[in-house]
């Protein structure tokens, strides 16, 4: 059985695949803000149209 070679990231995924630092920090906002969008979405209970009523897009926004 042969070993893996592992090597330990930055804690930075986006770093970690080659993003510059300023694309790595939008990213990493973007990502922070869709996780918060989709906790309370789950939290309240919301229907994907619901959702979409409520933050004035259409359901195929909520859905992708």
């Amino acid at each position: 059985m042969t070993r893996a070679t592992v090597t330990k990231g930055s804690r930075n995924v986006f770093r970690d695949l080659g993003f510059s630092e300023e694309k790595s920090a939008e990213l990493t906002l973007k990502s922070s803000l869709l996780q918060a969008l989709q906790a309370t979405i789950k939290e309240r209970e919301w229907k994907q149209v619901e959702a979409a009523t409520q933050l004035g897009i259409d359901q195929a926004k909520v859905s992708k």
